[in-house]
């Protein structure tokens, strides 16, 4: 039998039954438009249907991922390469899905930090344009956990190498680390917001100094909890879990020291600026805002720096 597509096999397979695809639909508890959208190759079935299925046209999973029948004069060598091929092109497919859902939730926490600003600025609606912010990173945060809760059950349901779904299973723990960290650094950013009376906006300059600061803070506290995390999770192997902590004990002296340093500061600062130069409280707070900002940027290159000299005698260590 020449190769079809999986969507041509389906069809092939429910006529060959005699079956309409209201026929179909109602044997499977799905729609007739379901069937009819996985015959002419709009989506897949789900792999958690592909049982049911299987026993529905009297062929089995493998043949139906391959989209024709299993000539039982192949080797079975070759059958379950090409099993295996397709259950990757699959986890491929799952990957490809969980991303999308991730460049989403990137999308919406730009636009929750965007239209605050322009709420702020605009229609001095700095309360207004904080909740509005904050309902689209609850969304944001939504739509790549059901994305990677979603992946993660169809993977379990599905015998794939336990390798291959280990290395899944990290893949999806560090999409949601990376966007809780994205949204908690715009939660940061809006933050300052909400401090704010209502039916007045942020001045520009606040809301970018105090964003930053907050955006900061929220990262920061955010990526050592991630790094927390993920070192302690079984989806990593001991070598990457090694590096991992290393990573957590440069954080925390990298900033623990600018964070010092940024305190000695504002002390002294505040004190000469209060008792000899006679500055303004807002000039004060300002002078001590943007050093403090400052000092916590320039020690961001020295981790990296150290993380690099790391990797480079440990290059094994790296995550996958």
């Amino acid at each position: 039998m020449a190769k079809t597509t999986i969507g041509e096999f389906l069809a092939i397979l429910r006529k060959s039954k005699g079956y309409t695809q209201q026929d179909a639909a109602d044997r499977l508890g799905v729609s007739n438009k379901t069937v009819s959208s996985w015959e002419t190759g709009a989506s897949s079935p789900d792999i958690s249907m592909l049982p049911a299925i299987a026993e529905l046209y009297g062929v089995t999973c493998d043949e139906l991922l391959r989209g024709e029948r299993i000539s039982p004069a192949e080797p079975p060598q070759a059958t379950e390469q090409k099993r295996e091929k397709a259950l990757s092109h699959l986890l491929a497919r799952y990957k490809n899905n969980v991303s999308i859902a991730a460049m989403v939730s990137y999308g919406l926490a730009v636009l929750a930090a965007l239209l605050t600003l322009i709420l702020a600025f605009a229609a001095f609606q700095s309360r207004l344009g904080f909740f509005i912010g904050l309902i689209l990173l609850a969304a944001s945060l939504f739509v790549t956990l059901i994305a990677c809760r979603r992946a993660a059950f169809l993977v379990s349901q599905d015998e794939f190498e336990a390798e291959a779904a280990e290395q899944f299973f990290a893949y999806l723990f560090r999409i949601r680390g990376r966007v809780c960290i994205a949204c908690a650094a715009a939660f940061g950013f809006i933050f300052p917001h909400v401090f704010v009376p209502a039916h007045w906006g942020l001045s520009i300059n606040s809301s970018f100094l105090y964003g930053t600061i907050g955006a900061a803070v929220a990262f920061a506290g955010t990526g050592f909890i991630y790094l927390l995390l993920k070192s302690k999770s079984t989806h990593f192997t001991e070598n990457e879990r090694k590096f991992l902590r290393y990573r957590l004990f440069i954080f925390f002296l990298t900033y623990g020291i600018a964070i010092l340093i940024a305190f000695v500061f504002n002390v002294i600062w505040l004190y000469i600026a209060s008792t000899t130069l006679q500055q303004s409280d807002n000039t004060m707070s300002i002078v001590s805002v943007t050093v403090t900002v400052f000092i916590l940027l320039a020690a961001t290159p020295f981790y990296f720096a150290k993380r690099k000299k790391y990797l480079a005698a440990h290059p094994r260590d790296e995550k996958r």
